[in-house]
């Protein structure tokens, strides 16, 4: 005879001396009260999701009024200082006259063509493109899907010197981007680190030192010039690395500013410990890749600061990629000097320039450059 097991059912019904209809009920309302929870967990996720949207776009002068976002709303209290007329819906923000529109959502415009987007969004392409018109750009070597052989015997395949910089030929907001490398075994590392996340178009260029501007230009006008500074600390004496810029990333949220991303590969390159204390007035870059998404600071560069040879040359780019809207980022010793006579290079150059960081470099949230450009824009 087989042995009896009872199951959960049973020993309710048995242990409790229940009947069947009434272990059935508790079931049942078991179900109801997680049934319930469920929903009210539901609830609660939408409130405090609509509440926290609802705080991250409020405008700034009218917090009755829905915010469309940081890019179509600086357009739109731009358009309303000079009277042009628009529409917003969906994030989105409409701009015209008797001419002409153009629209924004978030920083992605309907202003370049299809095919200057799809020129200037390969990063290899670009720069053969600016090379063949003797814009300066880093010498550039080219893997398209790089493999364990490529990387194995990478030594003996590249014709420049270190240091050197790499980078996904496709990619924005300087992820996955590693500079100042100065060895074989550095290299090999970061080749397998993005081999591995499926990133095999491969761009491998020379480094140029210098400071990192980023220039905004509609057609042949260069409207804005900011240096954008790379994330870094200040020794207190007392804090770790790691303490100041949990400290830096408290005021630059507060300062409506990116927090520091931190890059660990390079700081472990420079063999930089975050728990380690920098002496008072040290100067610690926690990220060489000087991306205003990445935390770094924008500062405004007047114009009349730049060489013309370097505004001739920034206004010369989108023609020669056509683009008619352009974020060219460039790097040079002294923006004052003639890329002619000190070496400088054009880095990339953006399709899709984002105006938030010139609206925010000295920290003063100003909507005078995009009132500048709709006046450019618009022939105001």
């Amino acid at each position: 005879m087989t042995d009896f097991k009872p199951n959960n059912f049973y020993c309710l019904y048995y242990n409790y001396n229940m009947n069947r209809t009434q272990v059935i009920l508790i079931i049942l309302l078991v179900f109801i009260i997680l049934f319930v929870l469920l929903i009210i967990c539901y609830k609660y996720h939408a409130i405090t999701k609509k509440t926290r949207d609802d705080s991250l776009h409020k405008n700034k002068n009218d917090p009755t009024q829905p915010f469309l976002g940081l890019v179509p709303n600086m357009m739109k209290e731009s358009a309303d200082e000079l009277g042009l007329k628009y529409t917003t819906f969906n994030n989105r923000i409409i701009i015209s006259d008797d001419n002409n529109s153009i629209e924004f959502r978030s920083y992605v415009n309907n202003i370049n063509s299809d095919a200057s987007i799809k020129l200037s969004s390969d990063k290899y392409l670009c720069s053969i493109k600016l090379l063949e018109h003797n814009i300066p750009v880093p010498q550039p070597v080219l893997f398209n899907g790089i493999t364990e052989s490529d990387i194995s015997s990478i030594d003996n395949r590249l014709n420049i010197k270190f240091p050197l910089v790499v980078k996904p030929v496709y990619g924005t907001g300087g992820r996955n981007v590693f500079v100042g490398i100065q060895s074989f075994e550095r290299m090999k590392r970061i080749l397998n680190s993005l081999r591995n996340k499926g990133l095999l178009n491969i761009l491998i260029e020379e480094h140029i030192y210098g400071k990192d501007y980023r220039i905004l230009c509609y057609k042949n006008t260069v409207i804005d010039i900011v240096e954008r500074i790379p994330p870094h600390v200040i020794g207190d004496g007392v804090s770790t690395i790691e303490e100041l810029i949990s400290i830096k990333n408290k005021s630059n949220s507060n300062l409506n500013l990116h927090s520091i991303k931190i890059n660990f590969e390079y700081l472990n390159a420079m063999n930089i410990i975050i728990t380690s204390i920098p002496i008072s007035q040290q100067r610690v870059v926690v990220n060489p890749v000087s991306n205003y998404h990445n935390g770094g600071f924008p500062t405004r560069i007047p114009l009349t600061n730049v060489h013309p040879d370097n505004l001739q040359m920034f206004s010369s780019i989108n023609s020669i990629l056509g683009l008619n809207l352009s974020g060219i980022d460039f790097l040079i010793p002294d923006i004052s000097k003639s890329y002619k006579v000190i070496k400088g290079a054009v880095n990339e150059v953006n399709k899709y320039p984002n105006f938030d960081i010139h609206y925010n470099a000295d920290n003063k949230q100003s909507t005078e450059i995009s009132t500048k450009f709709l006046r450019t824009y618009f022939n105001l």
